[in-house]
Formats: C-alpha cells, sequence, structure tokens
C-alpha cells in the first residue's frame, strides 16, 4: 500500500528502473517552514562554522538595513551568512541547519536566495550551499581542487563542507570556473556524472554559470544582487538542483539518498577578504512534497562534461558584520 492515501500520479523518472510515485493530493503539501520573521529562528537552528572568522545573523532585517527588496516569497527578516570577514583571511564555511527536522521519501527543500557581492570590488568570489539528506551537523574545511575535463595531471577532486549529505553550490559572480559544484557526503562529484546542465557547451565551462544554459534562469550578467528561488528535490537515488525553475543540474548517484536534514549555507573557497562584502541571505524556507514537474523535467537535464581549475577576483578586506561571529 502507498504511504500516501488518495489517486496516485504514477511519475516515469526514467533513472535506471526505478519509478517515482507521488499522490496528486499530497503534492506542494509542506512538511517545514521558516521566514525568520519572528526574529527566535537563532534557537531553533543549529550553527556549525569553520576555517577563519564567520559571521551569522538569524534575523538580517534587510528590508530595512539594506536596499534588498523583499523576498519574491515575502520580505522581512531572513538569514545573512558571512564567511570569511578577516581581516586574516582564510578558506571558510559556514552551515546552518534546522534543529530536530529529518525528511525521507520524496521531498523538495525551497528557499530564497540573495548572493550580495561588489561588481568592481576585489574578493567576490563566494559560494551558497543547498543541502539535503545531512545525518549530522558536522563540519570539515572545504578544498578548491581543480577540474579540467581531460588533462595531465588528473584533477583533485574538492572536499566539501560536511561530510555527510548532498550538497549543491553556485556563485553570484560567475567568479569559478566550477560555479556550481556538488558533493556527494564531502567529496565532489564532477563533470558527466553530476549532471550539470552545461552538457551542450564545452567541457571545460560545464560548470560555469555565466554560460549558455544557466544564464537563461537569472536576470544580467550574474546570478548574484538579485533573488533566487532554489531548489532541491530528493526522489530515491536522484537529486535535482533548481534556479527559478529551470534545472541545473540532475543527479543520479551511485547510492540511494538516505533520510536526512536540509541544510542551508556559505563558504569562501579562497584566503583573500571580499572587498566590499559578500555574503548569502537565506529567506522564506519550505520542504515540500515534490511537485511532478520538477521530477519530469529533470529528465532533460544535460549530463556535464568537466570543469576546469578555479578562477576568482579576490583580495582586500571588509569588515565584520551581523550577531555571530565563529
Amino acid at each position: 500500500m502507498s504511504r500516501y492515501p488518495g489517486r496516485q500520479t504514477m511519475l516515469a523518472a526514467a533513472v535506471g528502473l526505478a519509478a517515482v510515485v507521488i499522490a496528486s493530493d499530497v503534492r506542494g503539501q509542506v512538511f517545514y517552514s521558516e521566514n525568520f520573521n519572528d526574529g527566535l529562528a537563532a534557537t531553533r537552528w543549529t550553527l556549525s562554522g569553520t576555517g577563519g572568522t564567520n559571521v551569522s545573523d538569524f534575523a538580517f532585517d534587510y528590508t530595512v538595513s539594506t536596499t534588498i527588496p523583499a523576498a519574491p516569497r515575502g520580505g522581512g527578516l531572513g538569514l545573512k551568512l558571512d564567511p570569511n570577514v578577516g581581516p586574516t583571511g582564510a578558506i571558510s564555511a559556514l552551515m546552518a541547519f534546522p534543529n530536530g527536522q529529518s525528511f525521507s521519501g520524496p521531498h523538495t527543500l525551497n528557499f530564497d536566495l540573495w548572493l550580495q557581492w561588489g561588481p568592481g570590488g576585489t574578493g567576490s568570489t563566494e559560494f551558497g550551499l543547498a543541502g539535503v539528506n545531512h545525518t549530522s551537523t558536522g563540519i570539515q574545511l572545504p578544498t578548491a581542487g581543480t577540474g579540467v575535463a581531460a588533462t595531465s595531471p588528473p584533477n583533485v577532486l574538492a572536499v566539501g563542507p560536511s561530510p555527510n549529505g548532498i550538497v549543491y553550490t553556485l556563485t553570484g559572480d560567475n567568479g569559478a570556473s566550477r560555479d556550481v559544484r556538488l558533493y556527494q557526503n564531502g567529496t565532489e562529484i564532477q563533470g558527466v556524472p553530476g549532471g550539470f546542465i552545461g552538457s551542450g557547451s564545452t567541457p571545460a565551462l560545464i560548470q560555469e554559470t555565466g554560460t549558455w544554459g544557466y544564464v537563461q534562469a537569472y536576470t544580467g550578467a550574474t546570478p548574484g544582487n538579485q533573488w533566487l528561488q532554489v531548489s532541491v528535490t530528493s526522489v530515491e537515488n536522484r537529486t535535482i538542483f533548481e534556479i527559478n525553475g529551470r534545472v541545473w543540474a540532475d543527479t543520479t548517484l551511485t547510492t540511494p539518498t538516505s533520510p536526512g536534514n536540509i541544510m542551508l549555507g556559505s563558504m569562501d573557497l579562497f584566503t583573500s577578504v571580499a572587498n566590499p562584502i559578500a555574503y548569502a541571505l537565506f529567506d522564506n524556507v519550505t520542504v515540500t512534497v515534490p511537485e511532478p514537474s520538477a521530477v519530469v523535467s529533470g529528465i532533460v537535464g544535460a549530463v556535464g562534461l568537466g570543469g576546469i581549475g578555479l578562477r576568482r577576483r579576490r583580495s582586500r578586506s571588509r569588515r565584520p558584520v551581523g550577531d555571530s561571529t565563529t
């Protein structure tokens, strides 16, 4: 018997031999939500940090203290994560997990994301993180790795900030040659296994979000300094990463996903410090039953071919902001 009552809708996921069944009467059902507006979210979330000096604010009033407009699904207070604020720069990461949560079966993490960075400044390449299926709040120091589709010496796969779960990343400034990244249980997955949307482009560019396939999801020259609607769907041995409804990665995993928590985060893989400040801002977090369109549309997500190295705009300094320092 299905875990869900009522009429069933069968979605042929076209992943191996698996098919996904989602009941029509529970699509979009909300399992969890957080909008940060009561100012008490810090008591409901666990923050993990590593590296240099990091700053967080679980009650950041961005509509008053900045010129950032209200998020698409409602504005007010949000979660601000600002790694590597200096004065001494260091590779750094911050991750936030809602307390006492674990999700199993098909589910989708949704949130509004603003990646702040200063065009014309320096040190602006930082990553927003979206994670699912986390079995702990543990954190480890990430590494940059290298990524070239087929060269000698071969790739050096990076270490991700979480030792467990599935983590997708993106940069706000298109400043890395692997802007969109994927980690499973702390190890980077590159190229074809990552299922990145850039499979039709030059192999060295398929994880660069300034190229065709990615740019259609946002306005202007970069994904930063604008609100993005982000989702990560976990369905059996697939995870699907979407920005503004466009699939950026559709990943078939070698092992099925495990029940676990969601994660929001930010990391800086470079030791130089941003000037002006760069940070990730999150609002309107939900976990829902996936819509059928989210699963079916992922099938057309192209399979990536590789990445290449890292480049970024870095140096100089910024001053700490926010209400928590790690």
